[in-house]
């Protein structure tokens, strides 16, 4: 009787994976170390201390929340998958760097170096010669 169960339910819940956007809002896992001396993991956005090691850890959607299980910005399925208006937007690694900036060293997710730009600007010189 039990396998029917678990039966029915894995076809239910890909049933609901499938009728889905097909998006996945899963967490990101952030992984950072802490400049500052006697700093606690926990105060930042509640991260855990790895163990034997000097980083900290945390799960979190792009908005820096961890409330929930999935990221999605409406209900998902048991996969996190199919959520109803899409997952929430943004970049964990930016966001927490742009919170925490100087205070920890980001490990993961790794940012993307930003481009260098050069910006040339354009002198008009006009000569004017006096008239004769």
């Amino acid at each position: 009787m039990h396998f029917i169960g678990l039966s029915l339910f894995v076809i239910l819940a890909m049933e609901s994976w499938q009728l889905g956007n097909g998006d996945c809002c899963t967490k990101t896992r952030v992984k950072f170390e802490i400049n500052e001396k006697n700093g606690d993991c926990h105060d930042y956005h509640k991260s855990s201390k790895i163990i034997f090691s000097d980083q900290c850890t945390n799960r979190l959607c792009g908005d820096l929340s961890s409330n929930s299980l999935c990221c999605g910005v409406g209900s998902c399925d048991v996969f996190c998958c199919g959520c109803d208006r899409g997952c929430i937007k943004g970049d964990v690694g930016k966001e927490f760097k742009k919170v925490y900036g100087k205070k920890i060293t980001l490990i993961s997710p790794k940012l993307e170096k930003e481009p260098i730009k050069v910006v040339v600007h354009a002198y008009n010189i006009t000569v004017e010669k006096p008239d004769d």
